[in-house]
C-alpha cells in the first residue's frame, strides 16, 4: 500500500463566519470514494502586541509572525518586544502565532524568544 497527498480546493462563501462548518466530499464525477470531512471556518486576527496601533505579522508566509511589532521588518525590537510582552494575553492568547521554538502544545516562553533572535540573526 502506498500514499497519497490530497490536496481540496474549498470555495468559502464571502458571508461565512468564523465558526461556521462546511463539509467537503471527493468529487461525484470521480472513481475513487474519499469519504468526507468537515472544515471550519476561523479568522486569525493578529494581535498589537504593543499596543502601537500596528498588528503583528507574518513576513515569510509560514504561519509565524515574526514581525512583532508590526512594522514590515524582522528587526531586534521585534525580539525585544516579544520579550517583554511574552506573558500577555495578546501573546498567550496566540500562542500559535509566536511557537518560534516549535514546541506542543504551543506555549510562549523565553525559548521562542530565543528562537526568534536565531531567526533575527539570520536574516
Amino acid at each position: 500500500r502506498g500514499s497519497a497527498t490530497l490536496v481540496y480546493e474549498v470555495e468559502i462563501p464571502d458571508d461565512a463566519d468564523a465558526g461556521d462548518t462546511f463539509e467537503i466530499s471527493s468529487n461525484a464525477d470521480s472513481d475513487v470514494d474519499l469519504g468526507t470531512d468537515v472544515i471550519e471556518v476561523s479568522d486569525v486576527v493578529p494581535p498589537d502586541v504593543n499596543d502601537n496601533g500596528q498588528p503583528a505579522q507574518d513576513l515569510d508566509g509560514d504561519g509565524l509572525y515574526e514581525d512583532v511589532t508590526g512594522d514590515g521588518q524582522l528587526q531586534i525590537n521585534d525580539v525585544q518586544v516579544l520579550f517583554y510582552n511574552r506573558d500577555s494575553d495578546a501573546v498567550q492568547n496566540n500562542a500559535q502565532l509566536f511557537n518560534f521554538d516549535g514546541q506542543e502544545p504551543a506555549s510562549i516562553d523565553v525559548s521562542d524568544v530565543q528562537a526568534l533572535f536565531v531567526l533575527f540573526q539570520e536574516s
